[in-house]
């Protein structure tokens, strides 16, 4: 999968300090607020400690399968919002480090007439083991702001408020203006918030330990380290860190001969790159590999992933609709935003058809292809193919040149078996005539049968003529046409939105093998990862319930069998070259042949 300009990382999400997540049914609640005791009290040094470590201590409060065990423990580390895990995978209590620590940060005007005070750079550790009520010394609750909350604000501001803000009752901040620090000290699992000065005679101090705490995370110069992960290290290195007033944490980053962009910093003047713009990066490199495009393409696609992200608030819809349906924008936009979708791709489907139907309300003509063709795509990763066909369709209507969406179209044309007119779009779309797919269709236009003029009538006894009835769904040998039902499963099974099977197994033969290669190249080139995924993984089941609508009733009672056939290791007894090979079932003791060309290919 490739990705140009991504979106915005959506905000983390907060746990109140005494929420516990990702309960399992072999645990009982109970149990799980045991182990949260048993953890905090493990870390109730301050200090960071391996999970190795944290296991073997809480093994009596765990499942004796050593999996499920390790499985239940992670996910209470993870799901409770007071432990955090370093980049060197250990772990802590954000309870017991950050207690007594105090933060500061300096007001900006936006800040002091909206009483929001922004979490990022200088505060979010402060907050970061609560949710998004934050409950004060005094008594008083406040909670996590973003931009989107506060209605009609200054687009500098909104920019501050990305990673959240913290807003108190009315009057929580007192007579502070621009300019006032304010400190927030996470005190016993409450936050306390005053007006503060801070002690300037510790700045040049912290700014040493910062820089030295980067200088041993980092193995170059020009690499970045995550804001956290630099603060969570100098604190474990100097425990009596931070116990009074300093200047700002963003002030102290510059002091240290470091800069800051997002949530990471890196050396000043050094031409060090965040994470996300080394993605985009390689990304705008792959795009311009993979779907030919030059800097007009860029432009269009940055412009479209921005106002996805809600990154960028002023464009229009007709604007964006437009470069969405330059050239190749629509198909790098949405197979980049599957890739990226991981578990929540039904949640990415869904945002994909409402992004282009706001998109299709304000656009006319051509300029709605890229929409219907994204539409398309959202509708295909929920499993509603009538309604990804009948977008490509109003896609193609729109733009009928439009490139992904005959390619598209000849994927669901093929599902239906109509092999000719599949070809026609796939053509249309420029896919070469030695793909793979496009052989199999042209084997399958080769062998076609019966031999029929176009007004006889269909010798499928409709009374149609042939013409109107069965002359795109050819009648083909059965040993071709179960090839082709098999081919037509595979490619679902390759599809973006569901390839991780076989890309997981693909990663772990090489890791076996010890093999220095792409999993989705592996999965790619080697079938057998998408078979097993599809017999032995609920993929075909899948398969049957989504394009049902669209295979031919043969091909569904076929599949069907399969699914109602166990799996079995099959020895093979005999290779007959250009007829087929005998096999013998290892668990049965049964012998069944496999006829046509199998055996030329062992």
């Amino acid at each position: 999968m490739v990705m140009a300009a991504t979106e915005q990382p959506s905000p983390t999400r907060r746990f109140t300090s005494d929420e516990v997540v990702m309960m399992t049914d072999d645990v009982p609640e109970r149990d799980d607020a045991l182990i949260v005791a048993k953890l905090v009290g493990l870390l109730a040094d301050g200090q960071a400690h391996t999970f190795e470590r944290l296991f073997d201590e809480a093994v009596d409060l765990l499942p004796e399968d050593t999996d499920q065990a390790e499985e239940d423990l992670d996910g209470v580390l993870e799901g409770h919002g007071r432990f955090i895990t370093m980049d060197d995978e250990r772990w802590l209590d954000l309870h017991a480090l950050l207690n007594g620590r105090c933060f500061t940060h300096r007001l900006t005007a936006a800040e002091a007439a909206a009483a929001v005070v922004a979490l990022r750079p200088d505060i979010d550790i402060a907050t970061l083991p609560f949710g998004t009520e934050i409950p004060f010394a005094d008594g008083v609750v406040g909670s996590v702001v973003f931009d989107d909350d506060l209605g009609d604000i200054d687009p500098d501001f909104a920019d501050a408020l990305h990673g959240g803000g913290l807003m108190g009752p009315d009057g929580w901040l007192g007579d502070c203006s621009q300019g006032a620090l304010v400190g927030v000290w996470f005190d016993a699992d409450v936050l306390a918030c005053r007006p503060v000065e801070a002690d300037a005679s510790l700045s040049l101090a912290a700014a040493e330990a910062l820089s030295e705490t980067f200088a041993k995370l980092v193995d170059y110069d020009d690499d970045p380290v995550d804001l956290i992960e630099l603060v969570l290290a100098w604190l474990l290195a100097q425990p009596d860190a931070l116990r009074t007033p300093h200047e700002p944490l963003a002030d102290l980053v510059v002091a240290a001969g470091l800069e800051s962009r997002g949530d990471f910093v890196g050396r000043a003047g050094s031409e060090w790159l965040t994470p996300h713009q080394r993605m985009r990066i390689e990304d705008r490199e792959t795009n311009a590999q993979v779907y030919g495009f030059d800097e007009c393409c860029h432009d269009a696609l940055d412009l479209v992933n921005g106002v996805f992200a809600g990154a960028i608030r002023d464009a229009s819809a007709r604007d964006t609709a437009v470069a969405l349906s330059h050239g190749t924008v629509a198909d790098a936009f949405a197979t980049n935003l599957i890739g990226r979708a991981g578990h929540h791709l039904d949640e990415a489907a869904k945002r994909m058809v409402g992004f282009a139907d706001e998109l299709l309300a304000a656009s006319r003509g051509a300029e709605a292809a890229g929409a219907f063709y994204v539409q398309s795509v959202g509708f295909e990763c929920l499993g509603e193919v009538v309604e990804a066909e009948e977008a490509l369709r109003a896609a193609l209507r729109a733009e009928p040149t439009h490139r992904a969406a005959n390619e598209a179209m000849g994927t669901y044309l093929d599902d239906r078996g109509q092999a000719a007119r599949a070809l026609e779009h796939l053509r249309r779309a420029g896919v070469r005539e030695d793909d793979a797919q496009m052989v199999r269709l042209a084997e399958v236009v080769a062998h076609a049968g019966p031999n029929v003029a176009r007004n006889e009538l269909c010798p499928c006894g409709s009374g149609k003529k042939f013409k109107a009835c069965c002359i795109d769904t050819p009648t083909v040998p059965a040993e071709l046409q179960f090839r082709w039902l098999y081919e037509k499963a595979i490619g679902f099974v390759m599809h973006p939105a569901r390839c991780g099977a076989p890309v997981h197994l693909a990663a772990h033969a090489l890791d076996v093998e010890g093999a220095e290669e792409s999993s989705a190249l592996r999965a790619g080139r080697d079938h057998r990862f998408a078979e097993l995924s599809l017999f032995d993984d609920g993929l075909l089941e899948r398969f049957l319930d989504e394009r049902e609508a669209l295979l031919p009733a043969p091909e569904v009672a076929v599949a069907e069998g399969w699914l109602e056939r166990p799996l079995g290791v099959f020895e093979v007894m005999q290779v007959r070259p250009a007829e087929g090979m005998a096999l013998r079932d290892t668990q049965s003791g049964v012998t069944a042949s496999v006829t046509g060309a199998a055996g030329d290919e062992l």
